[in-house]
């Protein structure tokens, strides 16, 4: 089965792929798709078949924002037509891993002055200092 992703740039061959958490697969290979996309090539396990038309499939870490990547792929429901042997899931049913950017800029303004506040009321004895 091949994912189609946008930023796949952490994604290696030999990496694994999951379902729920299970190992069931392999990336094979990584290489340029159409356009500006990544195609993710997957060797699956037959236990992970079948891959259905509505799966998807997400580049997480092992651990957040570090770690080993691996494919997190939800196989879609059992009402949906199923992936045939090197069929693709589209790049509309992909994601890319989130980068630490992307979760920093999720926090709003109130609650990054929030933060910076709580951290100002500390003792100064408990304030850490980044510049020693």
């Amino acid at each position: 089965v091949n994912a189609y992703f946008t930023n796949a740039a952490n994604i290696q061959p030999r990496a694994q792929v999951r379902i729920a958490g299970v190992k069931v697969g392999l990336v094979e290979k990584v290489e340029r798709g159409n356009g500006s996309t990544t195609k993710v090539v997957m060797e699956l396990d037959k236990s992970a078949l079948p891959i259905r038309q509505d799966a998807s499939a997400q580049i997480r870490f092992r651990i957040f924002l570090e770690g080993n990547p691996f494919i997190d792929l939800k196989p879609g429901t059992p009402g949906s037509p199923e992936i045939e042997s090197g069929g693709s899931i589209p790049v509309a049913q992909t994601a890319g891993p989130v980068q630490l950017d992307q979760v920093l800029s999720a926090i709003d303004s109130d609650a990054s002055d929030r933060c910076i506040s709580a951290r100002n009321a500390l003792p100064p004895n408990r304030k850490t200092s980044s510049s020693a």
